[in-house]
């Protein structure tokens, strides 16, 4: 599959995008206030419109509002006809209708977990798996690896098993070589991949831990529109701790809780996300270790206290800021 000629990254950015952006919430309203009964067939037929316009945008605007349906159809048997439309622009070569149709799969997977997954896992995942590993457009890669990750969330081991070891090397693969952005997509899939796989992950956790770690030692990772992934980073290993289990995971305990108080100790920038991921990594290190954390916490608590205050006084200012333009 090539890029269609004049596509790029930005596009999303466009005021197309920012309209479509605002006509999903609205038809979300909608939906929402008036009902779905009403509401459903009426935008039914407004989509079987657009998908019949020979101009792309206007099947992508199609695709784009069927992501919004998912939460209002309690029958999965209903949106048969509506996967299979969109399962065909997966591979349509045109990058924003791959990109379109990997949006809808992920929000209907969040929706309707896991009644979806259990129904159409076999054609979807194959699928998703293709993108992954063929897709030329890294922004498509990216989106298909935020789909696999709300999809596989409502999986069992037992769906994906056969296809595990595809989809970790894969994910891995793009943890090293993509951009940003689909290094990020890719963190966020592994955790929802060693959530399912438990100690079945085992085989790769010496290689994750390889790459994770050295988000933070690779000076390359060094530059501030890396803080987001080096946040990720810190989610996806406390997850992949409380997941493995702490025994498996314990070689590279004392690593992980010495980089985060150093971490936590450090001056973050107001914005920065990895406070946030550390706040909630430091929970998940307790559940799992316990009173085995009882040696650090004279290190851990001057610095977590301090990180504590510094984010609920942005927090109120922000609500302060907020309702000053209200």
């Amino acid at each position: 599959m090539k890029p269609v000629e004049g596509y790029n990254d930005d596009m999303e950015d466009d005021e197309d995008f920012e309209t479509t952006r605002f006509g999903m919430g609205a038809i979300d309203r909608l939906i929402y206030t008036i009902g779905e009964q009403e509401m459903l067939p009426v935008l039914s037929a407004a989509i079987e419109l657009l998908i019949t316009k020979p101009d792309w945008r206007c099947k992508y605007t199609a695709i784009m509002a069927l992501s919004q349906i998912g939460e209002y159809i309690e029958d999965v048997d209903k949106i048969s006809s509506v996967l299979t439309m969109i399962v065909g622009f997966l591979r349509n070569e045109n990058p924003m209708m791959r990109y379109a149709a990997c949006h809808a799969i992920g929000q209907i997977s969040d929706d309707m977990q896991p009644k979806f997954q259990e129904k159409y896992g076999d054609v979807i995942f194959p699928e998703l798996l293709y993108l992954l590993q063929s897709d030329p457009v890294p922004r498509v890669v990216s989106h298909s690896a935020a789909a696999l990750t709300n999809f596989l969330e409502g999986m069992k081991i037992e769906q994906i098993s056969a296809h595990l070891d595809t989809l970790v090397r894969l994910l891995l693969n793009h943890s090293v070589t993509g951009i940003s952005l689909v290094k990020e997509s890719a963190l966020s899939a592994i955790s929802s991949t060693v959530e399912i796989a438990k100690e079945l992950y085992q085989p790769y956790l010496n290689d994750t831990l390889q790459i994770l770690f050295g988000y933070y030692t690779d000076a390359r990772y060094n530059p501030k529109e890396y803080k987001q992934l080096k946040g990720q980073t810190i989610e996806t290993l406390t997850i992949i701790a409380s997941s493995v289990g702490s025994e498996l995971f314990k070689p590279a305990a004392g690593q992980l809780i010495e980089l985060m108080i150093n971490l936590q100790s450090s001056q973050f920038e107001q914005t920065d996300p990895q406070k946030t991921y550390i706040l909630a990594g430091w929970q998940r290190l307790c559940l799992i270790y316990g009173k085995e954390l009882g040696e650090y916490l004279p290190r851990i608590l001057p610095g977590l206290f301090v990180l504590v205050e510094n984010v609920v006084k942005e927090e109120i200012t922000l609500l302060n800021d907020n309702a000053k333009e209200e």
